[in-house]
């Protein structure tokens, strides 16, 4: 997570009709506890759905079709890279994992 992570729609089949926006960087992360996140719920994911994230030196937005259900805003220090580091080059991963813990 030190590079950053921005999960668009994370879904888990122990709660079917929930997906979840996260952001994952050394300071927030799932392995220490800190990850930063919010669900939006009553989801049929066997729909159409348009998955959205809007992204800026100042904040990242996540949504699903019109609804904006996620934002992470940079409050930070500049440089503090820990905490912020979308201000660097990234690379887009489409990722489809099934399983993990």
């Amino acid at each position: 997570p030190n590079s950053g992570e921005i999960d668009i729609m994370e879904y888990r089949s122990c709660e079917p009709e929930r997906i979840f926006a996260t952001v994952h960087t050394e300071n927030f992360n799932h392995l220490i506890g800190t990850q930063i996140g919010s669900p939006i719920d009553n989801v049929d994911v066997r729909d159409w759905h348009l998955y959205w994230m809007e992204w800026d030196e100042d904040e990242v937005r996540v949504g699903l079709d019109d609804v904006q259900y996620f934002n992470f805003t940079n409050n930070y220090e500049e440089g503090d890279h820990a905490s912020w580091p979308f201000d660097n080059t990234h690379h887009i991963v489409l990722n489809v994992a099934v399983g993990g813990n």
